[in-house]
């Protein structure tokens, strides 16, 4: 009888550690594919900003006082057709807001204005530090 409970626990001891170790191997395997995907995610979101911030198109864009909503609707959709902003957010599932101080835009699309943003942490953050452009994450 003894030697059947000591072959028992034996079996039953190595088949608990294999399922413990495959158990952490996997949960190890998903902390790294998301530890990836939200680097990834990040470095992306960090260019596409860094190429926004060094392109003059955006801040004329941003910046040009529009006498009308027409006039800023066609240079909004004539803007959108000429960047390749909207594939390169679709290929990483990224949306992507700008914000700016320019009164005369249409809030809406992918361009809003300051107004929605003041109140909030970030915002209020951004002009304690004293910087006129900041780049968000909200996940």
């Amino acid at each position: 009888m003894i030697p059947l409970i000591v072959t028992d626990s034996v079996v039953f001891l190595t088949t608990a550690k294999f399922d413990r170790e495959r158990r952490e191997h996997e949960m190890s395997n998903i902390a790294s594919t998301v530890e990836y995907s939200l680097s990834s995610m990040i470095g992306n979101a960090g260019e596409i900003g860094n190429s926004i911030y060094t392109n003059r198109d955006f801040e004329e864009f941003l910046s040009k006082r529009y006498t009308n909503s027409a006039e800023y609707v066609a240079a909004y959709q004539n803007f959108l057709s000429g960047t390749l902003l909207e594939n390169a957010l679709g290929m990483n599932s990224m949306i992507l807001t700008l914000y700016t101080d320019n009164d005369t835009i249409v809030n809406g699309g992918r361009v809003n204005t300051l107004d929605k943003l003041r109140n909030t942490e970030s915002y209020l953050q951004l002009n304690e530090e004293a910087k006129s452009k900041g780049l968000f994450f909200c996940l």
